[in-house]
């Protein structure tokens, strides 16, 4: 994932999990981004829409004002992807990474 005039991207960097290889990265709006969704208190954007054929209508991962979002991807083989997402404020940022990347860090995938 690359940074554009709307979202900022830290370099992906590669992760294991469970014996999953994968990539992880940490997302937040620009701080120059000003669209937003009509009564949003804040800039809106989505920056990951998948639609699932059962259980779910769809899932929309999307960043609000100076919300931080660590994203997850990993392969889990027979071509399923999992997508783990961490999200905090930036006052509360390396508290939520801190408490957070231990339980992702256990996660087992059957």
């Amino acid at each position: 994932m690359k940074s554009g005039p709307d979202v900022q991207a830290t370099p992906a960097a590669d992760i294991e999990i469970d014996g999953h290889v994968g990539k992880v990265v940490d997302l937040q709006l620009s701080p120059r981004y000003t669209r937003s969704c009509l009564g949003a208190a804040a800039p809106i954007e989505d920056v990951l829409m998948s639609t699932f054929p059962r259980d779910f209508g769809f899932y929309t991962l999307s960043l609000e004002g100076t919300e931080r979002v660590r994203l997850v991807l990993l392969d889990l083989g027979g071509g399923d992807v999992v997508g783990i997402a961490i999200e905090a404020s930036p006052a509360n940022w390396q508290a939520m990474l801190n408490d957070a990347t231990p339980i992702v860090q256990s996660f087992t995938f059957k």
